[in-house]
């Protein structure tokens, strides 16, 4: 499925400071692994926070590379050298060149926020298939191209692999799109070349400070997405209920929709809300007509998710019918407040909540579902923000009835440093248990509820591993759960 081109035609997009070489030869495809690379192909030297694919350029030719894509003219170099100001803008203009820019032809959707993106992803999706249109979609969990399932690599893939995803989507005839897209994502230029139709954000709350330093920074990252949405014929979503909603608004650059659970002054919004722990009922009120939803996820979260979702599905063109089965219909998002069901009377859920906000919302879902006791396991992640390790700890202490405090991807960092800091957050008056084996820890956490109780197993959610050192190892929160469940049967 591969382009055939010749490098004069495909570098014609490229800010060029230098050629070296005959640029009228015919190329393969492009690379920036220099493990991927075989004859003829085009190397595109990104320069990254830890790695720099300058180093890896022998490698390129050695393995017979016919030009080499660079910042720095190297000592040794294929038949042809380009040199750009930037590798990474690079590799999105030539991407998207290479694919003939398959998102010109497709409505693209764009979902960015601290929380809330996947499920929102997954029942705009929904939405769309109730109303028998066939969606692509790309986020943490998966990518889906029509007839393929590949397991995500990153929230928001790297341009080249995004322009190869939507131009199989085009391939299989699928005309929608809809895509996760993180701030790390929009900082490195991947989405540089996609043309977004409708845009918005769930929210924003504090996450990845160890890459971008400051929350305004953070900020000013997730609102370049409305820059690339500007126009009459496009289409923005904002959360009123954020407390960024007006920076937001004051960044948008064309017609927008807002909605809000709280505030019947938004375009679309919820009304008499009731949640369960089989899931959530409310009245949505829209422009386009009213409906009652009943959603098979739980906690008023999931609602402005929903709510969400049918103003990316309204901006699209979708109909108040097609929202309201599409919502209606929508399955479990895997690892969000992911139920597993036993006979031993316990609410169990496995919920992917690794900020602050997050693991708030998940433990007030949970708080709300039972009169009885709400055990809660967590960890935080290793050489990741150090700052929100306290204010997890203080999330869950208002809520939860017992704590187990365990590892969750230390990477580097030693585990028990890493509980050390969550420590400063937790109430001595909640009892908490420290166990930094996470397995052991979820075995204590199953061992300390009773028939109603309600336990929240919590950072994961649909990831299948555990990184410690720089080993990554299989582990599934919901097998080890339904392993340990069947052993107690």
């Amino acid at each position: 499925m591969e382009a055939e081109i010749r490098l004069n035609d495909l570098i014609s997009v490229l800010p060029v400071k230098e050629v070296i070489g005959s640029d009228t030869i015919e190329i393969g495809k492009i690379e920036y692994d220099s493990r991927e690379i075989e004859p003829d192909d085009v190397f595109v030297a990104l320069v990254g926070a830890n790695v720099d694919g300058h180093d890896y350029i022998s490698n390129a030719v050695d393995k017979k590379a016919a030009c080499l894509v660079v910042e720095r003219t190297p000592d040794t170099h294929a038949s042809v050298c380009v040199t750009v100001p930037d590798t990474r803008e690079a590799l999105a203009l030539l991407s998207a060149k290479y694919y003939d820019y398959p998102s010109r032809q497709m409505k693209t959707l764009a979902v960015t926020g601290t929380n809330g993106k996947t499920t929102v992803t997954y029942l705009i999706k929904s939405i769309f298939e109730e109303r028998g249109r066939r969606i692509g979609l790309i986020g943490t969990i998966e990518y889906l191209t029509g007839e393929h399932r590949i397991s995500a690599v990153n929230t928001t893939p790297e341009s080249l692999q995004l322009e190869r995803l939507l131009m199989i989507m085009k391939s299989e005839r699928i005309r929608t799109v809809v895509m996760e897209v993180s701030s790390h994502a929009l900082v490195a230029g991947r989405v540089r070349m996609i043309d977004f139709d409708v845009v918005g954000i769930t929210n924003l709350t504090q996450d990845h400070l160890d890459f971008h330093k400051t929350m305004q920074e953070y900020r000013d990252a997730k609102a370049t997405l409305f820059d690339m949405a500007a126009g009459d014929d496009k289409w923005a979503v904002l959360n009123l209920d954020d407390s960024e909603y007006e920076f937001f608004r004051a960044r948008v650059k064309s017609p927008y929709l807002s909605y809000s659970i709280s505030d019947r002054q938004a375009d679309l919004s919820a009304t008499d809300i009731r949640t369960s722990p089989t899931g959530s009922s409310f009245h949505l009120i829209t422009p386009l007509g009213e409906e009652d939803i009943a959603l098979k996820l739980a906690g008023e979260h999931n609602v402005s998710n929903a709510v969400c979702a049918a103003a990316f599905a309204m901006a699209a063109g979708m109909d108040i019918g097609a929202i309201k089965r599409g919502l209606d219909e929508a399955s479990h998002v895997p690892g969000r407040l992911e139920p597993i069901e036993n006979d031993r009377g316990i609410h169990i859920f496995v919920d992917y909540a690794h900020t602050p906000d997050a693991l708030e919302h998940a433990c007030s879902v949970c708080r709300s579902l039972t009169e009885s006791k709400l055990v809660v396991l967590f960890g935080c992640g290793g050489d990741r923000d150090k700052s929100k390790r306290k204010l997890m700890g203080e999330a869950v202490s208002r809520y939860a009835d017992r704590i187990v405090v365990t590892s969750d991807n230390p990477r580097s960092e030693d585990p028990l440093a890493i509980i050390e800091e969550i420590k400063p957050g937790l109430d001595s008056a909640v009892h908490a248990d420290i166990v930094p084996d996470r397995k052991e820890a979820i075995k204590a956490a199953l061992d300390s509820c009773s028939e109603n109780d309600v336990l929240l197993v919590a950072g994961k959610g649909h990831e299948d591993y555990q990184i410690i050192g720089k080993t990554k190892t299989h582990f599934d929160d919901r097998e080890i759960v339904r392993e340990l469940l069947r052993k107690n049967a």
